[in-house]
C-alpha cells in the first residue's frame, strides 16, 4: 500500500530507447521533485535576440512557458526546478500577460539571470539600451515549494514566500506601478487602496473627509501584499475587508490616539496611521497587519463554538 501511494504521489520520468526491428523498450522512474524531470533531444539550442546580441535560452517547458507567457527569458544556467519554482510564482501573481495569437508579445521581455550572491530584497533590476536585466538570489528559491512539517505534534506546511515577494517587486517595479499594485489586491485579495468617497466610507466611523488621508508609499503596499499572502489559502481574500487607507503623515488616530492602525470590520476597511510605517522595523509592521486582518477573521469567519 505504502509503495502504490508513493507511486500515485509521484512524477513519473519516461524514456524510449529504440532497438533493431523498429521495436522500442520504455524505462520508468520515479521522481519526486514536484517539477517533475523531462528529457528531449534539441537539434538546436533555443535562441532569442535582445540587445542586439543572441541570448540562448534554456529548454524545459517551465522556461518556454514563462518566455511565452511573460516574455521572461532564462539564461543556461536555469535548471528545471528553479524554473519551476518562477513559473508558479508568476502564475500566482495576477499581472499582464501576452496574447499567444496576437502577432508580437503585449509584455515587454526580460533577461533573468541566477546568482548565488547576496542581493537586496532578493531582486534587482538594471536596463541597459531599454531591456530590462533582471537578477534574482538563488536564496529567494529556498524553500519555495511547502514541505510538510511537525511542530510539538501538530501537522502543518513549511514554506517561504521570499520569491513571491521578489517577484511582486519585478511585476510592480517596487511599489511604483499603482495600477499593476491595485490589480494584484483586487484580484488575489480581494481588497482595494482606491477610495470611491472617503466620506462615505468613514460615515459610522469617524466621519471625516480625503483631506485627512494619503496614497501609501510604495514600501509600504509591499509590506502588505507580503503580508496578505502569507495567509492560509483559504484565508488570502478576507470577508468584508474591502479597503486599506492611510492617514496623514504625523496625524494620529482621531479616537485612538496612539493607535498604529485601527480595524472597522462593520465598515469594511483598516487604516493605517504613518507609525505603523516608520517605527519597530518591519517585522513590526508584518506582526500588525495580521493583527489587524484577525479583526475581520473574528467578526465574520469565526463561529461562536471556535470563539
Amino acid at each position: 500500500m505504502n509503495a502504490l501511494r508513493f507511486a500515485l504521489i509521484s512524477v513519473f520520468l519516461f524514456s524510449s530507447i529504440a532497438s533493431p526491428g523498429n521495436a522500442f523498450t520504455y524505462h520508468w522512474e520515479i521522481d519526486e521533485t514536484p517539477e517533475g524531470s523531462e528529457s528531449a533531444t534539441v537539434v538546436e539550442p533555443i535562441q532569442v535576440t535582445l540587445l542586439d546580441e543572441p541570448i540562448q535560452v534554456a529548454s524545459h517547458s517551465a522556461s518556454l512557458a514563462l518566455m511565452r507567457k511573460y516574455s521572461v527569458h532564462l539564461g543556461p544556467e536555469w535548471d528545471p526546478g528553479h524554473a519551476y519554482r518562477l513559473l508558479q510564482t508568476f502564475e500566482s501573481i495576477p499581472q499582464e500577460t501576452n496574447n499567444l495569437y496576437a502577432g508580437s508579445p503585449g509584455v515587454a521581455s526580460s533577461v533573468w539571470r541566477l546568482s548565488n550572491r547576496h542581493i537586496q530584497d532578493d531582486i534587482s533590476v538594471e536596463y541597459r539600451d531599454g531591456q530590462r536585466i533582471v537578477t534574482i538570489a538563488e536564496a529567494a528559491f529556498v524553500h519555495a515549494e511547502p514541505l510538510l512539517a511537525e511542530i510539538e505534534g501538530v501537522r502543518g506546511r513549511y514554506f517561504s514566500k521570499r520569491l513571491h515577494h521578489a517577484v511582486v517587486r519585478f511585476v510592480t517595479d517596487n511599489g511604483a506601478d499603482r495600477y499593476a499594485l491595485e490589480r494584484i489586491l483586487q484580484e488575489r485579495y480581494a481588497v482595494s487602496i482606491n477610495i470611491p468617497d472617503y466620506t462615505e466610507l468613514t460615515r459610522y466611523t469617524t466621519d471625516e473627509h480625503a483631506g485627512r488621508f494619503s496614497e501609501f508609499k510604495n514600501e509600504e503596499l509591499i509590506a502588505l501584499v507580503s503580508m496578505l499572502e502569507k495567509f492560509p489559502p483559504g484565508m488570502i481574500k478576507t470577508p468584508e475587508l474591502n479597503y486599506m487607507v492611510r492617514r496623514l503623515d504625523g496625524t494620529p488616530h482621531p479616537l485612538y490616539l496612539t493607535a498604529p492602525a485601527v480595524a472597522w470590520p462593520s465598515a469594511g476597511y483598516i487604516e493605517f496611521m504613518e507609525s505603523a510605517f516608520r517605527e519597530q522595523g518591519p517585522d513590526y509592521i508584518h506582526r500588525l497587519i495580521l493583527h489587524e486582518k484577525a479583526h475581520f477573521l473574528w467578526e465574520h469567519l469565526f463561529d461562536e463554538q471556535l470563539k
